[in-house]
């Protein structure tokens, strides 16, 4: 069912974008009347696109001083909110989840693949190499035996493993953790050589943090949860962004830094979110396709169009 809803929200997307680009277009208004004409559910998606669309653009007469909501929101929208990763990556990948739930996949050469939600992977296999590249999101891999490297790219960063199960993820930077065996990481002349309960975390300045890591706490999205100790409130942000039909932002630097401990569940991100962030003084303020982390909820002081 939630398979279902994600493919009609992002078919009214594709309609209402396109609507909105030619306006006057026949085919446009044509396909619009026609998707709306076919069912109680697909009236409900183009609303609910709709009034999303109206709440980042609305007429002057609602905007008040709240004037960085309406410009967080549209830049949101902008950014991939309405197509988000499974829109923008699905035409490069062999492999992709949507927002709902993480999965497991069994690459041609017999490797173990398990996406996290919204995430995608494309195979580039051949007869020297076992390639895979990280378009988005996190993935953990479990080799098999095999007389090919095998070998992850993400970001700029290859991890080659050494008889190996684990995880590369792109959030913030790009970061490699060990669960089992070796891997030999890569990234601009620099090599770095991580074995079981070891992680590498790379960020976009090119800084970079090595730090032990428990292995089962690996990859703990595989059981819907996430498993954080004294990690940063933007990073556990990120893995619920992970499973949230949107976009999470965090508008307050001291709020995004703030540590936070413990067994989290993947399962109601808005909830987890609220909680997490309430241990710190923050509130969440959620929409369709958004929700904003801030020190006292009050980003959203405009009144949306009716």
């Amino acid at each position: 069912m939630d398979n279902e809803r994600e493919q009609l929200r992002q078919q009214a997307v594709d309609i209402f974008l396109d609507l909105e680009e030619r306006p006057d277009g026949s085919a446009e208004q044509e396909a619009r009347e026609a998707f709306l004409a076919r069912g109680d559910a697909e009236r409900s998606a183009y609303a609910s696109v709709a009034r999303t669309w109206a709440a980042a653009h609305p007429a002057p007469r609602h905007r008040r001083r709240g004037v960085p909501a309406v410009l967080v929101l549209a830049v949101a929208l902008l950014a991939g909110v309405l197509l988000g990763p499974e829109a923008l990556l699905w035409h490069r990948s062999d492999y992709s989840t949507n927002a709902s739930a993480a999965r497991h996949f069994t690459a041609t050469s017999g490797d173990l693949l398990y996406l996290d939600a919204s995430s995608a992977i494309d195979e580039q296999f051949d007869a020297n190499r076992r390639m895979l590249e990280l378009l988005e999101g996190a993935a953990y891999f479990e080799t098999v035996q095999d007389t090919r490297p095998f070998l992850v790219e993400a970001d700029g960063l290859t991890a080659r493993a050494i008889g190996t199960a684990f995880v590369v993820e792109r959030s913030n930077g790009v970061s490699v953790a060990v669960a089992k065996g070796q891997v030999e990481a890569t990234r601009d002349g620099q090599r770095f050589m991580l074995s079981a309960g070891e992680k590498i975390h790379i960020f976009p300045d090119g800084r970079v943090v090595r730090t032990d890591i428990a292995p089962a706490t690996i990859a703990a999205w595989r059981g819907n949860q996430a498993i954080t100790k004294n990690t940063p409130l933007s990073d556990l942000a990120a893995a619920l962004d992970r499973r949230f039909s949107g976009r999470i932002v965090i508008t307050d630097s001291s709020l995004a830094a703030a540590r936070v401990s413990g067994v989290f569940s993947l399962a109601d991100p808005i909830a987890t979110l609220r909680l997490a962030a309430g241990l710190h003084g923050g509130a969440v303020t959620a929409a369709p396709f958004l929700a904003v982390v801030s020190p006292d909820g009050s980003l959203f002081d405009f009144q949306p169009p009716d």
